[in-house]
């Protein structure tokens, strides 16, 4: 019996209009909507595609690489002019800690590797009956 009550009074009502505009402006918000999305999207692809850039040109240092890198450095700290300014000897100093930095770094991968090639030759002592 209810349902009947909700029927008759749904018939009862008058079909609602969406009002029409002119312009419609709904459209025109829509259009710029999906332009916003459309740039949003192309600089995700940048951005990935700068990620996928960096993962494929990785570069492997290795020891003797980075002694090149410190040779080059320190060659440059000799040969610059003696500094002058505070933002010229602090300049100086940064690189003089880069140098340090990148020293300790090299000695560390040197390390690392001489371990690679000692677990190396175990495995492969291992593997042999």
């Amino acid at each position: 019996m209810t349902l009947n009550i909700l029927t008759a009074q749904r018939s009862n009502r008058k079909p609602t209009s969406i009002p029409s505009f002119g312009r419609e402006p709904w459209k025109k918000n829509r259009a710029k909507l999906q332009e916003q999305i459309r740039t949003l999207l192309l600089q995700v692809d940048d951005v990935i595609a700068q990620d996928n850039a960096a993962k494929t040109e990785g570069v492997e240092f290795t020891a003797a690489l980075l002694d090149e890198i410190s040779e080059e450095l320190n060659k440059s700290l000799e040969s610059a002019p003696e500094p002058k300014t505070k933002e010229e000897k602090q300049a100086v100093r940064t690189k003089k800690k880069q140098l340090k930095e990148l020293e300790k770094k090299r000695n560390k991968l040197q390390e690392y590797d001489q371990h690679l090639e000692v677990m190396g030759e175990k495995l492969l002592q291992q593997d042999r009956p």
